[in-house]
């Protein structure tokens, strides 16, 4: 076990520690957050992620995405290009089906290419105030959109502040945030 490992199971604990109501408060808090930040302004599409496993929830950024009119996309197993992601038109009529990792996958729903989203939320595992991201280690994200790097299309992380490490050892195919979020702080 790596010590990226050890620190993964270390984070994933302490969110899956947070009780239903301290979730429910860190996902409003987040929302706010969000809000304040003005990274909804101006956006023409956002992808966002349904939580899993203690992440920070983003449903609450979805309600204010919806009352703004902006299209709202979620991540989908790209079966076609292994190791990627595909993004899907999420309504509120959509059906949805598990993935090989039990993760609700939307189906039957319009497909955007990533390059053309405007803001993608991605849920972290941990972070550091210097914008390094710890992810579950599957590299979808750091895949996907590497081909974009250069391009402005704002990766934003999403986490608990119980998730903020002093630092983490970045990787070189590590796709940087444009901004970290938390339920208590921007970085």
């Amino acid at each position: 076990m790596t010590n990226k490992d050890a620190l993964r199971i270390q984070l994933r604990r302490l969110r899956q520690q947070l009780s239903d109501s301290q979730q429910i408060q860190a996902s409003g808090d987040l929302a706010q957050q969000v809000i304040e930040s003005g990274i909804l302004d101006n956006c023409d599409s956002l992808a966002v992620y349904l939580a899993n496993d203690g992440e920070i929830d983003p449903s609450a950024i979805v309600e204010v995405a919806r009352q703004r009119k902006i299209p709202v996309y979620l991540p989908v197993l790209d079966e076609s290009n292994s190791g990627h992601l595909k993004f899907h038109q999420w309504h509120i009529s959509t059906k949805f089906a598990r993935n090989k990792y039990g993760i609700p996958e939307p189906l039957g729903t319009q497909e955007i290419n990533a390059g053309l989203l405007h803001t993608v939320f991605i849920p972290l595992v941990g972070f550091d105030d210097q914008g390094g991201r710890l992810g579950m280690g599957g590299g979808f994200y750091d895949r996907t959109f590497e081909q974009y790097n250069d391009t402005s299309i704002r990766l934003i992380g999403l986490a608990h502040e119980c998730q903020k490490v002093a630092s983490l050892q970045l990787e070189p195919w590590d796709i940087p945030m444009s901004k970290i979020i938390t339920n208590k702080s921007r970085y």
